[in-house]
């Protein structure tokens, strides 16, 4: 008896009905199926006769490869994966033979993730990523539409207060709260969305426009009564920024801006409040709004739209270090070490000064990593100087009030110091003297622990806020800075008496006095007079970007 062709169609069928995946042969040229196995009709139907896949069920396909060509099937919710490939058949003609396989348990892995990707972690909420795609189907459906949409941006005043007096745990528990009350408050058509931090947003459903003011009111009603997070209560107003918008007119990232703007003047003209965007709002509210942009970016790029320039100072009880050239006045003076300032990368590539975003940073709870940032990056500074050319060059740091109510403050510095190598004593952490007197108790606990670790310490624009002397001489500092605007008054007699009293009383606690501001002669040679230690001031150098204060250093004409 003769051997079957292994390709005659009888054969065929046996072998195929004996796999557990679904199997198909097709024609060619127009897709029709002339056979299929037992496991395919269990999936798809057996009336498949003279008919195509596409005929079977709704399917998407993507060509994947030239000679494998893959598709994605989808019928009842369940997803196949199918492979193609060209046989010979019996008749001589080329079919191809087709491969599904079931991959539906993959496939909900990857919704998950997928999910996962646009879901805030802590309050289940759409994340910013959902906002954005939320805003533009709106604005695809507002086209055309003579409704307008709105948006509500929502910040928690006083939201800081809880995380820096009693943790994160507790101040994700406000989180929660709120995001409980907005998710029952907007149900259906209207969307509610944390963008990060304390910020909120709702998108509110054209079909809902009429509701804004009653929606408004009921937030603001609600926010007069206590969150409640673990075991205790915490009062936190809102502040709510409303944009009325139309499709042809805006696109998402400008509704968001808007919306941020109003917000930022809500909370301006008082707590548990909103306000509309117009265009006349004052300027202020939208520099602050682009500033902060400036400000996230920069965090999330790496800190690079942050520039740190270093503005070196000087001691003058020592003769001046390399040539006098250009000096203008440097003769008698060397220089002792710099100080590190933070500037801001503007949109127009200017450099933006530190008063004009730290405020805003601190409010952002985005002044930590900046402070650690700088702290890094003028300790890795020092220790290369120390390295090649002055072992007792140093470096002077500032601190913001926000860093000095962080609990793990020291920790966290003497870790960067670690990691730097460079010399505890040759690093200055810098305190203003406002913060050092709104907090006093922080201020000399962390003074006494940085002076234990070997940093020194100074404090910053003496006489600015509240000057004392007793301060002066009860602070664990090393190094008293004199505000500049008695040295620019010198000629006036209270202004001269101030300064001469603080270096009078400054070395008899034992501490280094520094004059800052000095801008002409005549201030360098009062300094002088006075017995002032150290000076600092554009007489002597302009701020300077990290290479140029190496250049300077390394040439010995710094």
């Amino acid at each position: 008896m003769p051997m079957k062709n292994f390709l005659d169609p009888s054969v065929c069928s046996v072998v195929l009905n004996n796999l557990d995946m679904p199997v198909y042969v097709t024609e060619q040229e127009d897709g029709i199926i002339i056979m299929a196995n037992q496991a395919f009709e269990a999936v798809f139907g057996a009336d498949w006769a003279g008919r195509t896949t596409g005929d079977l069920l709704p399917s998407s396909s993507e060509e994947r490869e030239e000679e494998a060509e893959e598709w994605r099937l989808e019928k009842d919710g369940s997803y196949f994966f199918v492979r193609r490939r060209a046989i010979p058949w019996t008749d001589g003609h080329t079919r191809t033979l087709c491969q599904a396989q079931d991959i539906t348990h993959w496939k909900k892995q990857e919704d998950g993730h997928q999910e996962l990707a646009y879901t805030d972690y802590l309050t289940g909420l759409p994340n910013r990523r959902a906002c954005d795609n939320e805003l533009l189907l709106m604005l695809e459906r507002l086209c055309g539409a003579k409704t307008p949409g709105f948006i509500f941006f929502i910040d928690l005043d006083d939201f800081k207060v809880v995380n820096d007096s009693f943790g994160h745990d507790y101040g994700d528990g406000v989180l929660v709260a709120f995001a409980d009350f907005l998710r029952q408050r907007f149900q259906g058509m209207d969307k509610v969305f944390r963008l990060g931090g304390d910020e909120f947003v709702v998108v509110v459903d054209p079909v809902n426009g009429l509701m804004v003011p009653e929606y408004l009111e009921d937030m603001l009603v609600r926010a007069r009564q206590p969150w409640v997070s673990r075991d205790r209560e915490f009062y936190c107003s809102l502040s709510i920024g409303v944009v009325e918008f139309i499709a042809r007119l805006e696109n998402a990232g400008s509704i968001l801006k808007k919306a941020d703007i109003a917000m930022y003047h809500a909370k301006k003209t008082g707590k548990n409040n909103y306000a509309y965007f117009t265009e006349g709002l004052d300027s202020e509210t939208v520099d602050r709004s682009e500033t902060e942009e400036l400000l996230r970016k920069a965090i999330l790029n790496d800190f690079s739209g942050f520039e740190i320039l270093y503005q070196p100072y000087y001691a003058l009880n020592q003769p001046a270090a390399g040539s006098a050239k250009k000096s203008r006045g440097r003769a008698g003076a060397r220089p002792a070490g710099a100080e590190a300032l933070l500037r801001l990368r503007g949109q127009a590539g200017e450099l933006i000064a530190a008063r004009d975003f730290i405020g805003l940073s601190e409010y952002l709870g985005l002044i930590v990593p900046m402070g650690e940032y700088v702290l890094r990056r003028a300790a890795s500074l020092c220790k290369q100087v120390n390295d090649k050319w002055r072992a007792d060059f140093s470096v002077s740091v500032n601190l913001s009030v926000v860093q000095f109510k962080r609990k793990n403050l020291a920790l966290n510095i003497e870790k960067i110091l670690h990691d730097t190598k460079v010399k505890p004593e040759n690093m200055i952490i810098g305190i203003n003297e406002g913060v050092a007197m709104s907090e006093k108790k922080n201020a000399l606990n962390y003074c006494a622990q940085f002076r234990r670790s070997g940093f020194r310490v100074s404090m910053d624009d003496f006489g600015s806020d509240n000057a004392s002397f007793i301060n002066m001489r009860d602070l664990p500092v090393d190094v008293i800075k004199i505000s500049p605007m008695y040295l620019h008054a010198h000629t006036d007699e209270f202004a001269k008496n101030f300064i001469k009293l603080a270096c009078k009383l400054g070395h008899f606690s034992g501490k280094t006095v520094c004059l800052t501001g000095v801008e002409t002669k005549a201030q360098l040679d009062f300094c002088r007079r006075v017995g002032a230690d150290m000076v600092q001031g554009y007489w002597f150098s302009m701020p300077e970007s990290e290479d140029k204060l190496l250049e300077l250093v390394g040439s010995g004409t710094a």
